[in-house]
Order: structure tokens, then C-alpha cells, then sequence
């Protein structure tokens, strides 16, 4: 038995269609229907792109351009500009610099606020940890749950139960560590 030959590539599909084929690559192309599809659809958008009409620029379109340079009659212009100016790069920097100061100011002067949403915030996931650990006592009532713990038998499925709650447990530990302030000051923070 021999091993199937590769799918031709652009370069023997491009050689196919100009009819300077190698041996090799007629073979493959009499035994292989998706490659002669490929060709056949190669073949189509050549034709296409050759019924498009032809479009050049006038006659005497680059003297005309070359004239205009070495005169100086054509600016020659950037579409975007290569340099920004100092003042504008001064103005984005003072923005930026002016925009973070309101907001450790803000922070700094309505901790009481952001403490009392940090509370909230990890009410709001005490609750959900309480919706899911509900949802997965619920599991073994459902047909799927039972069809795996009659695979699985008890032990099996006890495993899973606990894998699943202890993955959901240490989502919700992530999540609480990620949106907690920090309880002591940082060292290097302004």
C-alpha cells in the first residue's frame, strides 16, 4: 500500500493551470476530486479577474507627476502627520497626569464609600457561593447526575460532587481575593 500523496499547492495549482506541470503533480490531479475542484475554482476567479476591464492611468500620467515635483508645483503631503506636536504630547500627558490624581483624591476621600462597596461586593458573593452550592446539592435530582452516578456508584460520584464544589469554592476565593483592598499599606504605592 502506498501513502496518499499531498494536496497540491498554490504553486502546482498555479503551474496546472499554466500547463507547465510536473509528472507528479498531473498524477495526483487525474486521482484527486478536491483538488481538481480547487483548480476548477482557481480556474473560475482567473476568468473573472481577466473579464474585469483593464484600468491604466492616461497617457503621460507619471511625466506629468515627475514635472510637478521637480517644480515644486505638487506639495508632497502626509496623510497623517509624522511628528505631533510638543505642546499636544504635553496637554495628553497632563490629562492623563491630572485624571489619575482626581481619582486617588476621590479615593482617598471616600474610603467609607469604597468600603461599604467592598461589603456589598462580598455579600453579592457570599450569595452566589450560596445559589451554587444549592445548585449542587440539587445535581443528584437530575437525569444526567443520575445516569453518571449509576455509572460512577456512590463513591465515584461523591468525588465529582466534591471536585466540582471545591473548584467552585476556590472560584469564589479568587474572585474575593482579587476585588479585596489591600489590609496593609504597600510599600512602593503613591
Amino acid at each position: 500500500m502506498t501513502a496518499p500523496l499531498p494536496h497540491l499547492s498554490w504553486d502546482d495549482l498555479d503551474d496546472l493551470l499554466m500547463g507547465t506541470e510536473r509528472q507528479s503533480v498531473h498524477v495526483h490531479f487525474e486521482t484527486c476530486a478536491a483538488c481538481r475542484k480547487l483548480a476548477s475554482l482557481d480556474l473560475e476567479v482567473v476568468v473573472q479577474l481577466q473579464r474585469l476591464p483593464a484600468l491604466a492611468p492616461r497617457p503621460g500620467f507619471a511625466d506629468r507627476v515627475m514635472a510637478g515635483l521637480a517644480t515644486g508645483a505638487v506639495p508632497i503631503r502626509s496623510t497623517t502627520p509624522l511628528h505631533t506636536s510638543a505642546w499636544l504630547k504635553a496637554a495628553a500627558v497632563m490629562l492623563t497626569l491630572g485624571g489619575i490624581g482626581a481619582s486617588v483624591s476621590w479615593s482617598l476621600a471616600n474610603q467609607s464609600l469604597l468600603q461599604s462597596w467592598r461589603v456589598a461586593a462580598l455579600d453579592r458573593l457570599a450569595g452566589l457561593a450560596q445559589t451554587g452550592l444549592a445548585a449542587v446539592a440539587m445535581l443528584p435530582e437530575a437525569a444526567m447526575v443520575t445516569a453518571l452516578r449509576d455509572s460512577l456508584g456512590g463513591v465515584g460520584m461523591g468525588l465529582v460532587v466534591t471536585g466540582v464544589a471545591t473548584t467552585y469554592l476556590a472560584g469564589v476565593l479568587l474572585v474575593q481575593r482579587l476585588v479585596a483592598l489591600p489590609r496593609r499599606p504597600v510599600p512602593d504605592a503613591v
